[in-house]
Parts: C-alpha cells; structure tokens; sequence
C-alpha cells in the first residue's frame, strides 16, 4: 500500500511539473504594499482633510517665475502637496530647494522626475543625453543599460524618490504620429528594458512608475487570447511588482466616460492584471481632475493652482463623488510608499557622488559617442553618400526651419564651400515649391528641421523635390520626426537624426563627405524603403573633425598650443598663422591665430589657402 502511494506521489509531483514553465515569474505585489499599515493608518487618523488631499496633489513645475520658489515652499510647509518635479532648473537650486522642502515637509515628499535617459535632460545647466528614440536607433543594447546605470545613480545622489520610468510607450506600426520620447516599436525589446529599468530604480529604494497605460480594452469574446497580448507589457511588471501606472489622458475621452462605471480603469487592472498599487495622471484643469477621479486614479499630477485644485477637491468629496472611504484608501497607499522609501534615514546630499554623476567632462565624449551612434543612413542609393569629385561641383543647401542651422553650415564649409537658402512655411499654404531650374545645376542637400510635412499642404514642396531629383544629386538630411522621410523617392539618399544639436549638426556635415560612417539602425518602420532596422554603411574617405579623447589623446594636452603660439605672435616671431592637428585620420585641433602680415588687415581664417614651398 505504501509503495501503491509512493508511486502515486510521484506521478502527481511530474505532472505537476509539466504543467509550470521554467521562466513562469513568481506574482508579486508592488514592494511598498507590504509595508505594515499600522503607522499609515495612526497617521490618517490625526491628518484633517486638507491634508490628506494635499497628500494626492503631485507638483509639476520651473522656477521661470522668481515668485513659484516662495508658492512651493509656502504649499509644503502648510502640506498642501505630496510630491514634486521640478524641470529646468538649475543642478544646485534643484538640490537646495529639494532639499529644504524635504526638511520643511510634515511628511515626507515625493520627489519625482519624468526622464527615461538622464537627468541631464531635465536639468537647465547640464548637457542633454540623447532622447529615448535616438537611444532605440543605436544597435548595441548595453548602451541603455549603462544610462540606467547612471540615471538611477543620478536619482540617488539628488534625493529623487518617484520615478515616471519605465516608458512602456511605443511607436504602433500603422501609426504615423512620432514621439521623440517614445522607444522602438519592438514591444519584447520594451518590455525587456522596462523590467531592467524597475529593477534598478526599486533596488535603491525610488518607486517606479510605468509610464504610460493607455490599453482599455473591453472584447465581448476572446477566444485565442488578444487581451493578454495587449496587456503582455504591463503584466509582465505588474508580475515583478511595479509600484504604479501613470495613466495616459486619453483615457479620459469626455466622450466615453458615460459609458463606463465609477473607478472603471481601477477597477479593469484590478480585474485583468490583478494590480492594485499606484494610479497617478497628469491633470490639466478641473475638468481633468473630476474625470481622473471618476476613474479611479490615486496621485494627481498638476502644473500650478495649487488652492484651487484643492478646492475643487474638497468639492468632490463633500458631494461624495470622492467618498471619505475611497479618499483614505487612496491616501494609506501613498503613506505607505513614503514609509517603504525610508526618507528618514537617507544621507545628507553627498556633494561628492553628484559631482561624479554629473561630471561633464567624464562624460562629454562618452556622450558624443552616443549621438553619433544614433545617426542613421537610412538610404543611399547609388552610393552617392558620400559625395564625390566634389571639386567638380557647386553645392546649394536648402533649409526647411526656424533655428540657426550654424554648426552644420561650419562644417559643411571645411569640405565645400556652398550657398544656402532658408525656407520658412507659409500658415495656410504650407512651404512653397522648390524652383527646379535654380537648383539644378547644383549638389543639392536639404535639410528639414523637426517638421510634420503635410501630404496635401506641402504638395507642391514635395513633388518639386522629386523633380528636382531626377535631374540633379540631391540628398536629404532630416532632424526630427522620420515619417518626413516616407513623401521622397526610394532614389535620394536619406540621413535621419533624432535629436539636433551642435554634435548631431556637425556629423550630419561630415557624413555627407565621408569623414565617417554611420551605424544607428532605424528604430521603426518609416515606408516600404524605410524598414526597421535600415542601416547603411559608407565608406571614409575624407579626414574628420572630432575631439582629441577619440583618439587617445586628453583634450588638455592640447591646451598649451594656444599660449605658444600667441607668446610668439606678441614678440613678433610670425604675423598669424593657422595649427591643425591630425591623428589616424582625423583632425582633433584646427585655430587660426593673428593676421596674414604685420599690418593686420587681413586675419587669418580656417578657410585660407595657401602655396606650399620648401624653403631651404
């Protein structure tokens, strides 16, 4: 009988483990959910209603007004808000005033930040990192993985707690709206980054808020499964405990809210993802805020009008549109994700760890390295990138904008010299066509800067393009938004930029005379000539202007050059003269001092030429 049972036992423990999958994760809650209630609730019970409301209240905001410095620290002291962003700020007012507030604050505060990269980005006085879309074009995944690394470091050091990461938007692929803020539209490659990115923001104790739920799905039948497909993304960090959904606002449609009952986006997670944690949404008016809380959401992100947002808030509950025992849920769960931060026991500002993770100089050529990794030759047909015989030929570049386009004019000029002409859109009619007759004797390049071009409005620009095309060299450069790509022929070459800047303007000069080659892949599906994935390699056949750390070479040690030769240029050894330094092909120092003789009328250019002699 007990062998009969012991055999019986085993057959039940094998089919048991057929039934499991080896990488089935273990269903976890969000961290901060099993912290003890006991504090949060004695809390509750001594807080008055304006403070427990000030508790959802998220403030979102810059110092640009000198008076907004004075409103914060007012609304903290008197617990009218829970948490804060603060955005194009300095690096030091930013750790001061956060700071202060911590220390002014009854409880402790939220102290959020929305970036996905660096915190660079949302700080006034340092270089921004590459956005999260040009990020996606370069090929080599180890290059998100180190600037989660360091943001998260970052987070850290400045006394960050709230994060809106991991972004869980991505690009549809029968969608042309472009958000340079949004990742590749590889949903495993997102969801495999997102998991990465609230595993390392929850190990240092900073709530990871995925950003942004915008699935509401109600399917009568489904039968073969879709819902789990459309929600695979935010169950996968649900599984691993994720600490919140920021909701998207079109949720919040005034047109389909009647449809739905009270709290029905708390409600659908709680039923189809068995999440029960942080909702927060962004709230610009009112309006917004009534409909967030019909929904269910827990956090209110909101811009300014602190008192008035109260108020309407004290409304809603006194209607009992927000009842007292919804509001002290609400409240229990953000009081016990500031106990499961442990603010108390956080470290003075270590001014140490943020001068290393802000450091500009231990970053700067790593951060170029980035931008231009990102760079995509997306088509060249012909192989007419890079240009060639070029000293046969007249170039005319046509810009299609509203900024200076300066560093790529500099550039452009160290191979060829060129005339440029500047486009402007006209409101009604869009941008005017390009007369054929007047470019066609040229190498044309146009350059289109962060522009949504209008099939039907800029018609007339763009069959001219295709015009001009057919009996002429005419390459695109595009900064901004890709799907400006997919109105030209599979015939002109095509460079797509995500992020413009002095770096990115610069090597889009030098691509175009091949001072280097570009690796980023496009990171999503632009047109039929445009797949994910596209990239195209050029050869280098001309020198490049870069910095001296790409070849080995510390950019101080170059330093001295200037002090020679002004030293010389004041004891009159020589009138002016121009310094180029060169290594493995490419020019890492290249000035121009003084004047072509003593009489200093003309100053020495980096455009001279000279005659070349031996003298003996």
């Amino acid at each position: 009988m007990y062998k009969l049972f012991s055999i019986l036992f085993m057959l039940l423990l094998v089919a048991a483990s057929c039934n499991r999958t080896e990488d089935e994760p273990v269903q976890l809650t969000a961290p901060f959910m099993m912290e003890n209630e006991i504090w949060a609730d004695s809390m509750l019970l001594e807080m008055t209603l304006e403070e427990k409301l000030g508790q959802l209240l998220f403030l979102k905001t810059d110092l640009a007004v000198k008076a907004k410095r004075d409103s914060i620290l007012n609304w903290v002291w008197s617990g009218k808000i829970g948490g804060l962003e603060l955005r194009d700020v300095e690096l030091n007012n930013f750790l001061h005033l956060t700071d202060t507030c911590q220390q002014m604050a009854q409880l402790p505060l939220f102290i959020g930040s929305s970036e996905q990269i660096s915190l660079n980005n949302q700080l006034a006085d340092q270089d921004d990192f590459p956005s999260p879309m040009a990020i996606s074009a370069i090929d080599k995944d180890s290059a998100y993985d180190q600037l989660a690394d360091l943001m998260v470091r970052q987070f850290k050091s400045v006394g960050i707690n709230f994060s809106f990461a991991p972004s869980i938007n991505f690009h549809q692929t029968d969608a042309d709206t472009f958000n340079v803020e949004y990742f590749d539209h590889d949903r495993e490659r997102i969801i495999h980054r997102s998991s990465k990115m609230m595993d390392k923001l929850q190990a240092q104790r900073i709530l990871s808020i995925g950003s942004d739920f915008n699935d509401l799905h109600y399917l009568a039948s489904d039968t073969i499964g879709t819902l789990d497909s459309l929600l695979h993304r935010y169950y996968n960090l649900v599984q691993n405990g994720i600490s919140g959904f920021k909701i998207n606002e079109k949720i919040f449609d005034p047109d389909s809210l009647g449809i739905f009952q009270t709290y029905f986006v708390r409600n659908y997670l709680r039923k189809e993802l068995d999440f029960s944690a942080l909702l927060v949404a962004e709230v610009a008016s009112s309006a917004k805020m009534g409909k967030a809380i019909y929904a269910g959401v827990d956090i209110f992100v909101v811009n300014d009008s602190i008192d008035q947002h109260l108020k309407f808030m004290t409304k809603m509950v006194a209607q009992g549109l927000m009842p007292l025992k919804q509001l002290n849920t609400k409240v229990r769960k953000v009081l016990m994700a500031k106990k499961w931060l442990k603010v108390e026991e956080q470290k003075p500002i270590d001014k140490v760890a943020v001068a290393e993770n802000f450091d500009q100089f231990r970053f700067g050529f790593w951060r170029r390295q980035l931008f231009e990794a990102s760079i995509v030759l997306a088509n060249n047909p012909k192989d007419l990138i890079p240009f060639k015989n070029i000293d046969r030929k007249s170039f005319k570049i046509a810009y299609f904008g509203k900024k200076d386009l300066q560093e790529f004019y500099e550039y452009f000029q160290k191979y060829k010299r060129f005339t440029a002409y500047d486009f402007q859109p006209v409101d009604t009619i869009g941008f005017e066509a390009l007369k054929v007759s007047h470019f066609r004797n040229a190498s044309t390049v146009l350059v289109f800067d962060n522009l949504e071009l209008d099939p039907e409005k800029d018609s007339a620009l763009i069959q001219s393009v295709q015009e001009l095309a057919k009996v002429s060299e005419v390459a695109v450069v595009n900064f901004g938004n890709p799907f400006t790509l997919k109105y030209f022929e599979a015939s002109i070459p095509m460079v797509q930029i995500f992020d413009r800047n002095e770096i990115t303007e610069s090597l889009a000069a030098q691509l175009l005379f091949g001072g280097w080659s570009a690796k980023g892949k496009l990171p999503l599906a632009v047109a039929e000539q445009l797949p994910y994935q596209q990239s195209i390699s050029t050869p280098v056949i001309r020198l490049k202007y870069t910095v001296p750390e790409e070849v080995g070479i510390a950019a101080y040690k170059l330093v001295d050059i200037d002090a020679l030769v002004n030293k010389s240029i004041k004891s009159k050894e020589m009138p002016g003269c121009q310094v180029l330094v060169a290594k493995e092909g490419k020019v890492i120092y290249a000035r121009s001092f003084g004047y072509h003789t003593y009489n200093k009328k003309r100053k020495v250019r980096n455009t001279d030429l000279y005659d070349l002699a031996s003298v003996i």
